[in-house]
């Protein structure tokens, strides 16, 4: 998991930019070539679907997932998003 910038904030300071200039789905290919791996992502970082892949996740498997930011908890040290998050890590 990480973050990429403060797109809620970025955003409303350039209006030409969009959740998408703050993805970090585009990292995915460079991060598999530097690790010898396939990559997988979950486009949302506290989904049921992110927790489905990661408790997919076999031994050495890795999971990138959607930029943290795009929650203003994030920020905040919420501390039931830090739960959802940590969630995640009881799979492996």
């Amino acid at each position: 998991m990480s973050h990429w910038g403060r797109p809620l904030i970025d955003i409303e300071k350039k209006p030409n930019l969009t959740l998408a200039d703050f993805s970090l789905k585009p990292v995915v290919p460079h991060l598999s070539k530097l690790l010898g791996l396939e990559v997988q992502f979950a486009a949302d970082c506290v989904s049921d679907d992110a927790a489905q892949k990661a408790k997919d996740l076999k031994p050495g498997q890795v999971l990138l997932l959607e930029n943290l930011r795009y929650y203003k908890q994030e920020e905040k040290g919420d501390k039931d998003f830090a739960e959802k998050l940590s969630k995640l890590g009881i799979y492996t």
